[in-house]
């Protein structure tokens, strides 16, 4: 629209089809204390975009306006699109390679996915810290499980973590996991620590077993040419 055109026209006019009703409302809210909203304005040629508006109730030369503001919210709209639609590949990957996933502060809490609940087959029990875990963790391998994850932590490291252990599950059946993670450091009181740690964990058990089978026939084999 030119700025002549413009001025003939009404915030109505401005809206796109099945969003004026709306306008009403928004425009008394926002005299009354502020609003800031999406909506989608047109343009001359009837085509569409969305958009941010701030608007604010004022008093200019002794006559009550509106001030807004107006954001062209295409470029924004399309990035958080893009953003979602990789979120979701991700998480159609991860579950699609079995992938459990979990985060935490350092030695403190931790959140786990679903997935990764039920490969240590703890369903909905809370695992509130790093001592809580360890006792998930086979007891001939909690203190392989400690070290590595002291060298994770360990500022002078690379912040990646990879490990192998056994969990017992809670009806006492041992599975295989495989870990990898990675940590985050950061600046905290002039010092330099890990805030968060990531990670992903894989049931190996019968990739194991396979491999061990695999191992063992090859062996045997080998013995029966000599």
């Amino acid at each position: 629209w030119s700025r002549e055109e413009l001025r003939t026209l009404s915030v109505l006019d401005l809206r796109a089809p099945g969003t004026a009703a709306l306008a009403p409302s928004q425009m008394a809210e926002a005299d009354a204390g502020g609003l800031r909203f999406e909506t989608v304005h047109r343009r001359k040629d009837g085509t569409t975009f969305p958009v941010e508006v701030t608007s604010q109730g004022a008093t200019l030369d002794g006559v009550r306006v509106l001030v807004s503001v107006v954001r062209d919210a295409t470029e924004r709209k399309a990035t958080e699109e893009a953003l979602r639609e990789s979120e979701e590949r991700l998480a159609l990957a991860i579950e699609a390679a079995g992938l459990g996933t979990f985060h935490a502060v350092p030695y403190g809490r931790m959140s786990w996915s679903p997935r990764c609940r039920e490969i240590f087959g703890i369903g909905d029990a809370e695992v509130p810290d790093f001592e809580a875990f360890l006792l998930l963790v086979h007891p001939d391998d909690r203190e392989q499980v400690r070290e590595a994850a002291a060298r994770w932590l360990d500022v002078r490291g690379d912040g990646r973590y990879q490990d192998r252990y056994r969990c017992v599950r809670p009806d006492g059946s041992v599975r295989w996991i495989a870990a990898n993670g990675r940590a985050r450091f950061a600046e905290v009181d002039g010092v330099h620590r890990p805030v968060q740690l990531v990670g992903t964990i894989l049931d190996i058990t019968d990739l194991k077993a396979v491999a061990e089978v695999a191992g063992t026939s090859r062996w045997a084999a080998l013995r029966a040419i000599a």
